[in-house]
């Protein structure tokens, strides 16, 4: 498990007022990153190899002549991402959960999101989306409203708005983070804050 304590977090210039003292960093796992790669590979290329057939078979012959490069063409583009993947957690230390006293910044391979505690409404909750594990939350009607922000379909669906999706690549599990950004906000908002706040 991989959960440091940091005084700067230089990699995240847009978000300066994070940058203080005691912020836990929930970093990524390339063992974790390397497994999901694999299992991933392997369902593309099946899953494309039958729609190839399939479609080859009724609609186009062209596709089925053709089956080994389409395949080989799709297999290639899964294995590049899982590539770069692996390598920007190696080398960046990508994705990964930044958590303060003035909220939680959530950084993945190419962008990151950050929320207040005060935009955070209720507790965090562990959800499904798909197979995927996701620390799921709901924002504050203030905040949606202000910064017009649309809930993730797949979460809208099961009562919150937002979510932390790349949780399978953490050192840490969905429980295990939804746990510690539970009590990050109720030690930092205070016990009075949280039993007013819906669950």
């Amino acid at each position: 498990m991989m959960m440091k304590m940091t005084n700067r977090l230089a990699a995240v210039p847009t978000n300066d007022v994070m940058n203080t003292p005691a912020c836990v960093t929930i970093g990524p796992s390339p063992a974790k990153i390397m497994v999901m790669a694999m299992i991933t590979s392997i369902g593309t290329t099946a899953v494309a190899s039958m729609l190839v057939v399939f479609v080859g078979f009724l609609a186009t012959p062209w596709v089925l002549s053709h089956a080994g490069i389409i395949i080989a063409c799709t297999a290639a583009l899964v294995g590049c991402y899982w590539v770069m993947a692996v390598s920007v957690a190696i080398i960046y230390a990508r994705p990964r959960v930044v958590i303060g006293p003035v909220g939680f910044d959530t950084q993945g391979i190419l962008g990151n999101r950050w929320r207040r505690w005060s935009d955070i409404e209720g507790g965090f909750a562990v959800v499904r989306v798909g197979l995927q594990p996701t620390v799921a939350y709901r924002l504050t009607r203030a905040f949606k409203d202000s910064a017009r922000i649309q809930p993730i379909a797949s979460l809208a669906k099961q009562g919150h708005d937002e979510g932390i999706l790349f949780c399978g690549e953490l050192t840490m599990g969905a429980r295990e983070i939804a746990d510690v950004l539970n009590q990050w906000k109720q030690r930092v908002r205070g016990p009075t804050s949280a039993q007013q706040e819906k669950p």
